[in-house]
């Protein structure tokens, strides 16, 4: 998978391939092996050239970015799936808009029902890919009126996961 990697505002292009805990990933030209594991939600543990890090991330559905702290540091990032750009808009959403998934995942939690009523940005659905948990917000305010997934699902890149009017 194709993707950019914003870290403290610069990108990064990142093509990466994943077996089980095993992730090939070519950032910027250079490859790396890495063996990550989650031994708990939104903790993970990453092994890179025989050294161990660990690595705690914290979501930020209102802007759309993780805190990640590792070792002494906290370093601001974002995740850009490469098919997502140009759809990018400054307008407000308006009219029906569906929550897709970003990429390929799991869904760990439905957090809104049916009827709900949602801000922009708030959190509707939390979809686990490449051993990181994402939450994924309203795109308006509005109502949840529909919820096409149950936790535990495996959804593909682009899956409608929900529908906000």
């Amino acid at each position: 998978m194709k993707l950019e990697l914003e870290i403290e505002s610069k990108t990064f292009s990142v093509d990466w391939e994943q077996k089980n805990d095993n992730i090939t990933a070519t950032i910027d030209g250079t490859s790396y092996e890495l063996v990550i594991m989650s031994p708990s939600p939104n903790v993970y543990t990453l092994l890179l050239n025989n050294k161990v890090y660990e690595l705690a991330i914290e979501p930020n559905p209102l802007t759309n970015t993780n805190q990640v702290k590792v070792v002494n540091q906290v370093i601001t990032t974002k995740i850009v799936d490469h098919r997502q750009r140009g759809h990018k808009t400054d307008k407000v959403a308006s009219g029906t808009q569906p929550i897709s998934a970003p990429m390929p995942g799991r869904v760990v939690q439905v957090l809104k029902n049916v009827g709900d009523e949602v801000k922009s940005g708030e959190g509707v659905i939390i979809v686990e890919a490449m051993k990181m948990q994402n939450e994924l917000g309203s795109p308006k305010n509005g109502i949840v009126t529909a919820i096409k997934v149950k936790p535990g699902q495996n959804v593909v890149s682009g899956e409608v996961l929900a529908i906000i009017e």
